[in-house]
C-alpha cells in the first residue's frame, strides 16, 4: 500500500523531480542530444513494460516495504534511457509502487517495492536492466525513516549528511545551503529546495568553471521514504513550459495511479492541507480552517478516536469509516508521521477487503451454525427443547439479536411461538396469532423465505414494534423439507440490529437449516404420535391380556401371514412366547396342530378364501399339549379387502383331561414316569415321518445298565427304584426338549435323537449320554458307580423303520463291552473308529491332568501410560507326544464335554497363582489373569476353592484376576452376580473378556462388581482402517471410563493398531505387536528388560495437509511453517490415513478434488476415525451442496475458496491446534 509518508507524495514528486532533472540535463547537452536519445527510450519501453506487468502482479495484495539496490555498470547514456522509460511506465502505471529512484553508473538504481515477490522481481529483473551482474536486497522499515540510515528533521547536521548521500560527488557540480558561498571560481546556475519529507529546504547549486569538463549532468534523484531532491525553479530559457506540461502529465499519471488503486495521499504544512485526487475521492473536500484530512466525512463512531490519534501530534495508524458524499460508508486505512510545520500521510481505501472478510466471516459463522443446530436437533428431547435450542444457538452462535420458532396447532388459531431466544421483549407475541398477508404469515403458509433488508420500509404492527425494539434486518424462514410445507406448518423467524440482508450462500444455509428445523419438529411429532398410538396399543393389549381365551392377529397382505399379535393366554396354547411368534409365519403354527388332518386342512382353506371358520384342534408345546376349539373370521379394511386374519382359541383342555389321563396310563412307565415301550414305538415312528419330510437323521440309542442287579441284591429293591429314577433323570437332563427318553424295560432305556444333520451330531449328543454314567449316584447314602453299554443305529442308514432301528441298537449294544473294551458301538464301523478316537483323547487328557503334565504361558499386558508390564493372562498348552501342543480350542470343549473341566480348571489356577507368586518374591509386580469357563461359574465350589488356592501360594488376592465371557456371564446372571460378588470381597478382580461379542446386558454390567473390560480381538484388527470398529472400540472405551473400569484391548500386531488405542485412552494392550504367549523362564527375561512401550512424540498434534499437487503441498507447509509445529504431507486419501494412523494428528486440510475419493469422503472417514480432529476443506468451486454435506456427514469446521487467504488460514489452523489442545485429550481420537 506504499510506505514512509505516502505513496501520493512520493511519487508526485518523483515525477515532478525527474521530469525538471530530465529537462535540465536536456538543456545542458542541447535539444539535438535530446532528440537522438528518443529512438533508443524508445527501444527500451518494450523491456520496462514487461517488467511493469510482472512487478504488478507480484505487488499484488501485498503491505510490506523493501528498497532494491542494483548496480549500474551499463553506460551512462543507456542507464538513463532505461531509467526514465522505467519510471514513467512504473510510476504511473503501479499505484502500489511507492517510489522510484535512479542513480549514476557506480552508484545504483533504488527501487522501493512492496514486498519479498515484488523484490523478487525486481533482483531478477534488474540485471537485464542494468546489466549489473551483482544485485542485492536491502529492506527497510513500513514508515520509510530508514532509508539513509537517518532520522528525519534531525537538524542541518543530518540534513548535510543527507546532501552528500543524495548527489555524491556529481562532477561539475556542487550543493551548498542558501546564503553559502560555493567554491572558488565557481557560478551559482540554479536554485531550488530539498524537500524533506514535504518541507522545503533552500539549497544553491553551482557549475564549475569552463576549463572543468562537464561532459553530462546525471542528475542524483533519491526517491523514498520522504526524502526527494526536486527542483523550485530553473531559469533556463524555454525551460518552464516542459516543466508544466511534465508536471502535469505527472500529476494525472498520479490521479489516474490513485483511483486505480483506491489510494490517496495528503499533508498539512503551515496551516494549509492538501489532498491527492485520490484522497479527494475517498474524503471529499476539507472544510476551511481544517487541519487535517476532514473529520466531517468520518463515521461518527469513529471520529472521536480519529480525531484523538491525530491530535497526539506524532505518528500514527488508524483505520475507520468514512461517509462519502453520496452517502456510502466505506473503511479507510490512514498512516500518518509528523513533518516540519505538519502533518502528511497516506490513505487506502479498505471497503471491499472488510466486505470480504465480513462475508467470510458470515458464511463461517453461519457453517458454524448449522453445524451447532444440526447437534441441537440430535440431543432434544421433544419438540420445545429443540424449538429452544436453536434459538439459542441462533443468538449465541449466530450472533441474531433475536431468533424465535413459531408453528400452526390445529387446537390455535394462527401461529402459535412455540421458543424465542435473544431480545425477547422486542417481539410481541400476541401479533404472531393473527391470520393474513403479515410478512411470518406469508412465509409459513406459501413456504417463501423472506428476507427484509431494513424494516424501516415494511408497514404492518408487526414490523412497527421490531422498529421500536431496534431492529432493523429480518428473515422469516418456513419451516419446510425440501421447499414444500409438508408435516409442520410453521415459520423460523431472524432479526438483527444492522440494515442488510445476507449473501446467497448464507441464505442457502439458513434454508438448510430451516429445512433440518421442520424435519426434527415433525420427527418429534411422529414420535408422540407413535407414543400415544403405543400407549393405545397397550392398553388394547392389557385388555386383551385379561381374557382367558387365546387371540392371535396375522397380516393378509403377506402370503407367508405374519404374526403381528398374540395376546399371553395364547402363549399357553401355542407353547411359545410371544416375542418369538411375532414376525414368524402363522403357517409354522401348523406345526403346533395335531389330531384330526382334516381340522388343519379346513383352516388353511378358510384362511385362503377370506372365511370364518371353526374347529377342535389338540396344540403342542414344550411343556404338553392343550385341546382348543380354534375360530378364524377375517378383518376387512374400508376397501372391503382381507387386511388381517384373526384367530381366537378356547381352552377345552379340562373336557379331555381325563381322557388323556387314561391313555397316559396306558403309556409312561409308572416307577420314572417316562414313556414306555408302546409309546416310544409309536413317538420313533412319528420322529422317522418327520426326518423323511425334513431330510435330517435320527439316532436310536440303546442304554443297557450294568451292575444293576447287584444294587437291587445289597441295597434291596426300592433303592433299585430310586437308582432307576436317578438314571431317568440324568438321561431326561442330557438331551434335549425335543428328544425322547424311554424306559424299554428292566434296566434299559432307549432314547431317540432327532434332528441329526450330520454323524458328529450324533457322536456329540451320545457323549452327552455317556457323560450321565460318568459321575457316581448315591443310593442309602453310600456312592454307587454305574456301568453302562450302549448300541447306537442311525436313520436312515440302518434301518428305515423304527422296528429295524431298535433291533440294529440293540445289536450294537450287545457288542458293547466286548472286545476293546469299547462301552459304545455303532451299529457301523466309521462312526465307532471316530467315537474311538475322541474317547482316546479323553483318556489322555485326564492322565496329563492327573500327572501335572500340563503348560502354562503367558502373554503380557502393557499398560500404556508407562509402557509397562502390568498383567500376564495364563494360557494351558498341552504337550502331547507324538503331536506337539495341542491348541486349547481342541482340548478344552473336549474337556467341557466329557466332564473334566473342573480338574483342569482347578490345575490352572493353582498352577498360575504358584508361578505368580514366584515371580512377585523376584520383585516383578505383575498381576495373573486366568480364565474361567461357564461350566466353571456354575460351581458352588469355585469361591471355596479360588480362596484356598490363594492360601496355598501365598498369593495376594490383588494380584489375581479372573477373566468371564460374556456369555457365561449371562447364561445365568443371578449365579454370575452371586458369584463374582464373592469374589470382590475376597479382594480378587473380575474382567469381562472377549467384550463387544457376546450378549451381555449393559445393566448387569454396570451392576456387576467388576474391575476391567477386556475389548474382543475382531474390533482392535481392523480399528485403523474401519471407522465402525473404531466406533465399537472408542464406545468400549467410553463404558469403562464412565463405570471406572480397566479397559483391556486384545489382539494388537500393528503399532498403529497401538497408537490409536492410545489416543482413544484404552489402558491396556495385550497382543503380538508386544509378545507372543511364552514359558515362564522366558517371562521373567522379558518383565527383566522394563519398559516395553513409549508413546514418544504424542504430545501436541501436528498438521495434515492433503492435495494431489505438490506445489500445493509445498505452498501450505511454507504457509504453516509459522506454527512450530509439525506438518505431513499426504497426495491421496490412502496415504493420509496411513499418516494418521501413525502420527498425532490435530487438524486435517485436505483439498476437495482427490484422486479417487472426494475431500468431504475423506474427511467423513477422518471423522469417524478420528472424531477428536479439526477438519478444514479447501475448493476451488464448493457449491451449497457440497458445503452442506461438509458440515453434515464429514463434520467440517472451517471451509476455504481455493486460492486461499494466508492469514485467514494461519488462524484456522491455529484455533485448531488450540482447540485440541484444550478440548481433546486421551480418549478423544
Amino acid at each position: 500500500m506504499g510506505v514512509g509518508r505516502g505513496w501520493r507524495g512520493f511519487v508526485r514528486v518523483a515525477a515532478v523531480g525527474l521530469a525538471v532533472t530530465l529537462a535540465a540535463a536536456s538543456a545542458i547537452h542541447g535539444r539535438e542530444r535530446l532528440r537522438a536519445r528518443e529512438a533508443a527510450v524508445a527501444a527500451q519501453q518494450a523491456a520496462a513494460r514487461g517488467l511493469a506487468g510482472r512487478l504488478e502482479e507480484a505487488l499484488a495484495g501485498s503491505g510490506e516495504g523493501l528498497l532494491l539496490l542494483v548496480r549500474v555498470l551499463a553506460e551512462r547514456e543507456a542507464g538513463e534511457e532505461r531509467f526514465r522509460a522505467l519510471a514513467r511506465l512504473l510510476l504511473s502505471g503501479n499505484p502500489r509502487l511507492a517510489a522510484l529512484a535512479w542513480h549514476r553508473p557506480g552508484q545504483g538504481v533504488l527501487l522501493a517495492g512492496a514486498d519479498a515477490a515484488a523484490g523478487a522481481a525486481l533482483e531478477e529483473a534488474a540485471p537485464a536492466l542494468s546489466g549489473a551482474a551483482e544485485p542485492r536486497l536491502v529492506r527497510m522499515g513500513m514508515d520509510g525513516r530508514g532509508i539513509f540510515g537517518l532520522p528525519v528533521g534531525g537538524g542541518r547536521g543530518h540534513l548535510e549528511a543527507m546532501l552528500d548521500l543524495t548527489l555524491p560527488a556529481v562532477p561539475g557540480l556542487a550543493v551548498r545551503w542558501a546564503g553559502e558561498a560555493g567554491p572558488p571560481g565557481w557560478r551559482p546556475v540554479l536554485r531550488t529546495r530539498l524537500s524533506l519529507a514535504g518541507a522545503g529546504v533552500p539549497v544553491q547549486v553551482f557549475a564549475a568553471p569552463p576549463q572543468v569538463a562537464v561532459p553530462w549532468l546525471p542528475a542524483g534523484v533519491a526517491l523514498g521514504g520522504g526524502l526527494v531532491l526536486t527542483t523550485a525553479a530553473v531559469s533556463l530559457a524555454g525551460w518552464s513550459a516542459r516543466r508544466r506540461r511534465s508536471l502535469q502529465a505527472g500529476l494525472a499519471a498520479v490521479g489516474a495511479a490513485e483511483g486505480e488503486g483506491g489510494t490517496g495521499s495528503w499533508r498539512v504544512q503551515g496551516g494549509r492541507i492538501e489532498l491527492s485526487p485520490g484522497a479527494l475521492r475517498i474524503l471529499g473536500p476539507a472544510a476551511p480552517g481544517e487541519g487535517a484530512p476532514p473529520l466531517a466525512r468520518v463515521h461518527g463512531e469513529d471520529r472521536e478516536r480519529v480525531a484523538r490519534a491525530r491530535a497526539g501530534g506524532g505518528a500514527f495508524a488508524s483505520e475507520y469509516r468514512v461517509i462519502g458524499p453520496d452517502g456510502e460508508v466505506r473503511h479507510v486505512r490512514e498512516r500518518a508521521v509528523p513533518v516540519p510545520d505538519g502533518m502528511a500521510g497516506v490513505l487506502v481505501d479498505v471497503t471491499e477487503e472488510r466486505v470480504r472478510e465480513a462475508r467470510l466471516a458470515r458464511l463461517n459463522r453461519s457453517l458454524g451454525l448449522l453445524t451447532a443446530c444440526n447437534e441441537a436437533l440430535l440431543r432434544s428431547r421433544d419438540e420445545p427443547a429443540l424449538a429452544r435450542d436453536v434459538c439459542a444457538e441462533l443468538v449465541g452462535v449466530g450472533a441474531y439479536a433475536l431468533a424465535w420458532v413459531a408453528v400452526r396447532r390445529d387446537d390455535a388459531p394462527g401461529l402459535v411461538l412455540l421458543a424465542a431466544a435473544g431480545e425477547e421483549e422486542a417481539l410481541d407475541l400476541g401479533l404472531l396469532g393473527a391470520e393474513g398477508e403479515d410478512l411470518p404469515w406469508r412465509a409459513a403458509m406459501r413456504g417463501e423465505a423472506v428476507f427484509v433488508e431494513d424494516l424501516g420500509a415494511v408497514a404492518g404492527p408487526w414490523a412497527e414494534g421490531a422498529r421500536r425494539a431496534g431492529l432493523r434486518f429480518a428473515a422469516f424462514l418456513p419451516l419446510a423439507e425440501d421447499g414444500t410445507v409438508t408435516g409442520v406448518l410453521g415459520v423460523l423467524g431472524l432479526h438483527g440490529r444492522e440494515a442488510g440482508t445476507p449473501g446467497q450462500e448464507e441464505r442457502d444455509l439458513l434454508r438448510r437449516l430451516a429445512a433440518d428445523v421442520a424435519y426434527g419438529i415433525q420427527g418429534h411429532r411422529l414420535r408422540a404420535a407413535h407414543e400415544a398410538a403405543r400407549g393405545h396399543l397397550e392398553l388394547m393389549g392389557h385388555a386383551m391380556g385379561s381374557i382367558g381365551d387365546g387371540v392371535l392377529i396375522a397380516a393378509a397382505d403377506d402370503p407367508a401371514l405374519p404374526v403381528v399379535y398374540v395376546n399371553p393366554a395364547f402363549e399357553r396354547f401355542a407353547g411359545r412366547e410371544a416375542a418369538a411368534a411375532v414376525g414368524r409365519p402363522a403357517a409354522e403354527l401348523y406345526e403346533t396342530l395335531g389330531g384330526d388332518e382334516r381340522a388343519r386342512a379346513a383352516l388353511r382353506r378358510a384362511v385362503a378364501a377370506g372365511e370364518p371358520c371353526e374347529v377342535v384342534v389338540r396344540l403342542r408345546r414344550d411343556d404338553g399339549a392343550r385341546w382348543a376349539r380354534v375360530r378364524v373370521a377375517p378383518m376387512r379394511d374400508a376397501a372391503g379387502r382381507v387386511s388381517h386374519h384373526v384367530a381366537v382359541v378356547s381352552d377345552l383342555t379340562d373336557l379331555v383331561r381325563y381322557q388323556e389321563a387314561l391313555e397316559r396310563r396306558a403309556l409312561t412307565d409308572e416307577l420314572t414316569g417316562l414313556p414306555n415301550r408302546a409309546a416310544l414305538e409309536d413317538r420313533l415312528v412319528h420322529a422317522l415321518d418327520r426326518a423323511a419330510r425334513t431330510g435330517t437323521g435320527v439316532a436310536v440309542v440303546y442304554v443297557d445298565l450294568e451292575r444293576f442287579r447287584e444294587v437291587n441284591e445289597l441295597h434291596g429293591h426300592a433303592a433299585g427304584d430310586a437308582l432307576l429314577q436317578a438314571v431317568a433323570r440324568g438321561l431326561r437332563a442330557a438331551v434335549r426338549s425335543g428328544d425322547t427318553v424311554a424306559r424299554f424295560g428292566g434296566d434299559h432305556f432307549v432314547v431317540v435323537l432327532e434332528g441329526i444333520a450330520a454323524p458328529d451330531d450324533a457322536v456329540a449328543l451320545v457323549g452327552r449320554i455317556e457323560a450321565v454314567f460318568a459321575r457316581t449316584f448315591e443310593v442309602g447314602g453310600e456312592p454307587v458307580r454305574l456301568g453302562v453299554r450302549m448300541g447306537v443305529a442311525l436313520f436312515p442308514g440302518h434301518g428305515g423303520d423304527a422296528e429295524a432301528l431298535l433291533r440294529a441298537a440293540d445289536a450294537a449294544m450287545h457288542e458293547a463291552g466286548g472286545a476293546g473294551g469299547e462301552r459304545v458301538v455303532f451299529y457301523r464301523g466309521e462312526l465307532t473308529e471316530r467315537l474311538q478316537r475322541r474317547r482316546a483323547l479323553e483318556r489322555a487328557l485326564a492322565a496329563v491332568i492327573e500327572a501335572d503334565a500340563l503348560e502354562l504361558h503367558y502373554q503380557p499386558r502393557v499398560e500404556l501410560a508407562t509402557g509397562r508390564v502390568v498383567a500376564a493372562e495364563a494360557l494351558v498348552r498341552w504337550p502331547r507326544a507324538g503331536h506337539g501342543l495341542v491348541p486349547p480350542a481342541e482340548f478344552v470343549p473336549l474337556a467341557e464335554a466329557c466332564g473334566l473341566i473342573g480338574d483342569l480348571g482347578r490345575w490352572v489356577l493353582r498352577r498360575a497363582c504358584s508361578d505368580a507368586a514366584a515371580w512377585r518374591a523376584e520383585g516383578y509386580d505383575v498381576r495373573v489373569g486366568v480364565n474361567v469357563s461357564a461350566h466353571q461359574l456354575d460351581d458352588p465350589d469355585l469361591v471355596a476353592g479360588v480362596r484356598a488356592v490363594l492360601a496355598e501360594t501365598g498369593l495376594p488376592p490383588q494380584a489375581l484376576e479372573l477373566e468371564l465371557t460374556e456369555t457365561a456371564v449371562a447364561e445365568d446372571p443371578a449365579r454370575a452376580r452371586a458369584v463374582i460378588g464373592a469374589l470382590a470381597e475376597l479382594g480378587v478382580a473380575v474382567a469381562i473378556d472377549d467384550f463387544g461379542i457376546g450378549h451381555s446386558n449393559l445393566a448387569l454390567v454396570r451392576e456387576l462388581p467388576i474391575r476391567v473390560l477386556k475389548a474382543d480381538r475382531t474390533f482392535v484388527a481392523s480399528v485403523v482402517e474401519a471407522p465402525r470398529d473404531a466406533a465399537v472400540m472408542r464406545t468400549v472405551i467410553a463404558l469403562g471410563r464412565s463405570l471406572g473400569l480397566r479397559v483391556v484391548a486384545e489382539g494388537a500386531e500393528r503399532e498403529a493398531q497401538v497408537r490409536w488405542l492410545w489416543r482413544a485412552g484404552c489402558d491396556e494392550v495385550q497382543g503380538f505387536y508386544f509378545a507372543r504367549p511364552m514359558p515362564l523362564g522366558r517371562l521373567r527375561g522379558y518383565l527383566a528388560a522394563g519398559v516395553r512401550w513409549d508413546p514418544g512424540g504424542e504430545g501436541q498434534g501436528g498438521v495434515l495437509v492433503v492435495d494431489d499437487e505438490a506445489g500445493v503441498r509445498r505452498a501450505l507447509a511454507r504457509a504453516l511453517a509459522p506454527l512450530g509445529v509439525s506438518v505431513h504431507e499426504a497426495g491421496d486419501a490412502a496415504e493420509a490415513l496411513a499418516i494418521l494412523a501413525a502420527e498425532q494428528v490435530a487438524v486435517v486440510v485436505s483439498d476437495q478434488d482427490l484422486p479417487g475419493m472426494s475431500g468431504v469422503d475423506l474427511l467423513a472417514r477422518v471423522r469417524g476415525l478420528y472424531p477428536g480432529t479439526y477438519r478444514i476443506l479447501l475448493s476451488a468451486r464448493a457449491d451449497r451442496e457440497t458445503l452442506a454435506d461438509a458440515v453434515n456427514r464429514a463434520g467440517v469446521h472451517r471451509v476455504f475458496d481455493k486460492p486461499w487467504e494466508e492469514a485467514a488460514l494461519l488462524a484456522a489452523v491455529r484455533e485448531g491446534i488450540a482447540w485440541g489442545r484444550t478440548g481433546r485429550r486421551r480418549g478423544g481420537v
